[in-house]
């Protein structure tokens, strides 16, 4: 053990020596140099002996085991196993600081033409000013510990490149400001982060102010940075010297309430979307006019920009793609092994739950490089897989329950830059089943996966939106569901496609970047184009009750999901999650 000690006392120094010579502006996600030792060790094998546990990977193999509070199990390498490794790029941040000011740019000059158009106004009598804020702290219970795992205002990442995985001094109470200084020259653009500033016992208790390197970004990704208390007094000396447009999303309406009521101005909205209730909810009882203003929804024109990924970015999606997929396929066959392995030795001091699933995807997510799961993951045994967002993941997986041979598991992450995958597999976790019912579900999956590779063969870059993919979809089902005869014999060839779409009642698509649900203003019925990222999850779910169909077919739930993107340049459609195999032997 002392040796043990001794060598990663070794390789921790080597690499903080290494790496106070790179740039440290390299990774705005500073507090992950600790970790970054790992990515330092490329070529070793992560699954080490730590103290008197083990560090599980799925290379391992369990020839025994103990109670779950000790975990003793010694690892036996195959031959054909898959030794984990990290990239050299993990922890590394894809998004330069030059990126994030085009992008502060572009959306400037995306709403100032967007006034334009609307008002027939120069510049001089209306200027935009644009206003996102992150999400209040979050704590655990009454500790007042930060919840490290909380989501960020993607549109906050977007436009800084902090999420919420780099200081919780930046990713809550905060707010950019970006805004023309002077109204006349559409090239004076500034930015400015209010943050908070703590107090010595706030230091205390939850770390000291910024490094020297997050100042350094900030002054790369901003203008100015000011306390957080001289907000109302820009915004206020902001809307006295011009008229402004006031462009806030409905997340920052969430957020900073007091962005409307403490400036006590008339509300005069723009739009006539359900954003003029929200706005309504945050403008009652206000006090004396100041000055007339439109208050108006970024998130749109944000929308436009972020569904269209650059080409660092389409790195970032390729690499957590990567990381998910191999996490995934690690935890599936650590799963099976297990399952096989407590169920050989009919050892009953061991309870195999769902949960364990979720955990180990996480734990196999981080050694490959992610920084957090990017939505509660779904680990559903049986008849739970017909819950499509099933997330107790507490039931008890058995080899005696009949409901239990597959597991469906949709599961994401986060690289470092802030950018979620979400895959889906549908899997048997008893090796040894092999009965009607065992059978039946498999031929079901397979023809999952067959209706999935026709909707991405039919992809035509320019021509096919979202819609037609799910529209396709739908049809494929009503073409190939018959040929199983698992509807009641009265069922009508009308019928079917009814039924069908209660058999799948969600979408086979939606968008995927910062967010899982990315971009949620851009139509489905958009034209996909090069630098788009979207997922493919058919999916069927067959209910106990409710439904004419059969009753072998009953209480089955199969989602298969993978991630695709579109190139940018030679617009090829690339799958990013296909480092976890859609079948198990």
């Amino acid at each position: 053990m002392a040796q043990l000690h001794r060598y990663y006392y070794h390789h921790y120094h080597r690499f903080l020596n290494s790496f106070r010579q790179k740039s440290l502006l390299q990774c705005h996600n500073f507090n992950l140099v600790n970790n970054y030792v790992i990515n330092n060790m490329k070529r070793h094998q992560i699954s080490t002996s730590i103290n008197t546990g083990i560090l599980l990977s799925s290379n391992d193999t369990l020839n025994q085991y103990h109670d779950i509070s000790r975990s003793f199990i010694t690892p036996q390498h195959q031959p054909n196993d898959q030794i984990i490794y990290q990239d050299d790029t993990a922890y590394e941040s894809f998004i330069s600081h030059q990126e994030i000011r085009n992008r502060q740019q572009n959306l400037i000059l995306l709403v100032c033409e967007h006034l334009r158009k609307i008002q027939s106004l120069t510049l001089k009598n209306s200027s935009p000013l644009i206003l996102i804020a992150t999400p209040p702290p979050q704590y655990q219970g009454n500790t007042m510990i930060p919840v490290n795992e909380c989501k960020q205002n993607s549109d906050f990442t977007y436009l800084t490149g902090l999420h919420s995985g780099t200081s919780d001094q930046l990713t809550s109470n905060c707010v950019l400001a970006i805004f023309l200084e002077n109204p006349d020259c559409i090239d004076s653009h500034r930015s400015i982060i209010f943050s908070s500033n703590r107090t010595k016992s706030e230091k205390q208790w939850h770390g000291p102010e910024l490094s020297v390197q997050y100042e350094q970004w900030l002054k790369q990704i901003s203008d100015d940075c000011q306390p957080l208390t001289e907000l109302v007094n820009f915004l206020n000396k902001q809307i006295k010297s011009y008229r402004r447009d006031l462009f806030i999303s409905r997340k920052t309406l969430e957020y900073r309430p007091e962005l409307v009521t403490n400036l006590k101005f008339y509300l005069k909205s723009a739009t006539t979307s359900s954003f003029d209730n929200d706005v309504e909810k945050w403008s009652t009882s206000l006090g004396r006019t100041i000055q007339s203003v439109n208050i108006r929804d970024i998130s749109i024109f944000i929308d436009k920009l972020r569904v269209i990924k650059s080409s660092q970015e389409v790195k970032a999606m390729k690499r957590v793609g990567h990381i998910g997929a191999l996490a995934l396929n690690n935890t599936i066959e650590w799963s099976r092994r297990l399952f096989s392995t407590i169920n050989h030795n009919d050892n009953p001091s061991f309870t195999f739950v769902e949960s364990h699933i979720d955990g180990k995807f996480n734990f196999e997510s981080k050694l490959f490089g992610a920084r957090r799961q990017s939505f509660p993951s779904v680990c559903a045994s049986g008849s739970r897989a017909t819950t499509i967002h099933y997330g107790r993941n507490d039931h008890i997986i058995t080899r005696n329950n009949d409901d239990n041979c597959w597991i469906l598991t949709d599961v994401g992450c986060e690289d470092v830059d802030g950018y979620s995958c979400d895959i889906s597999r549908t899997w048997p976790i008893d090796r040894n089943r092999d009965d009607d019912r065992f059978q039946l579900q498999s031929q079901l999956y397979e023809a999952l996966i067959g209706i999935q590779h026709e909707l991405i063969n039919s992809i035509i870059v320019g021509q096919t939106s979202l819609n037609d993919l799910n529209e396709l979809m739908l049809n494929i089902m009503a073409r190939i569901l018959p040929e199983f005869k698992l509807f009641d014999e009265f069922v009508s060839k009308e019928d079917v496609r009814n039924i069908i779409k209660r058999l799948c009642p969600h979408h086979v698509s939606h968008y995927l970047g910062l967010d899982i649900h990315d971009t949620p203003t851009i139509s489905r019925s958009s034209p996909l184009l090069p630098g788009m990222c979207f997922t493919i999850e058919p999916g069927l779910y067959f209910p106990a009750q409710g439904l004419p169909i059969k009753p072998e077919f009953r209480n089955i739930g199969i989602r298969i999901e993978d991630d695709i993107i579109i190139e940018p340049g030679n617009k090829l459609i690339i799958p990013l999650t296909n480092d976890c195999p859609k079948l198990f032997a």
